[in-house]
């Protein structure tokens, strides 16, 4: 899993088949830890609920919002800033590689001021 730039395509994060017991109102924020998302990744931190309409079924899932940490099978991790299940804001991911991108995100992707470290140098 990877970030790329401002106009790259791969993303930090997916909506997953979450499925909590505490169901809340529109706009409420709750923690959780150790969340296995529908991806198979783990997230701790912060989420919301969001309902989704395709107007044939109404869904309801919840996504990461607020600050929080998720870890992908891979080895990489974003720990940073999320809005409406994106990274959005400040924060740092983590590559498989071990390189790392400490900086601003926009809609899951490395977006504006940052920094780029490879792990070799």
């Amino acid at each position: 899993m990877g970030i790329g730039g401002c106009c790259g395509n791969a993303e930090a994060s997916n909506q997953g088949d979450v499925s909590l017991t505490k169901i809340l109102g529109p706009h409420q924020i709750m923690s959780v830890q150790d969340h296995q998302m529908g991806n198979g990744s783990i997230y701790t931190g912060q989420m919301k609920q969001m309902n989704y309409d395709d107007g044939r079924k109404q869904t309801t899932l919840f996504v990461p919002h607020g600050h929080g940490r998720q870890h992908w099978e891979d080895g990489s991790k974003y720990d940073g800033e999320w809005m409406d299940g994106k990274a959005e804001g400040r924060g740092t991911f983590v590559y498989q590689n071990g390189d790392v991108y400490n900086g601003s995100f926009k809609a899951d992707k490395a977006c504006g001021y940052g920094t780029y470290t490879h792990a070799s140098g």
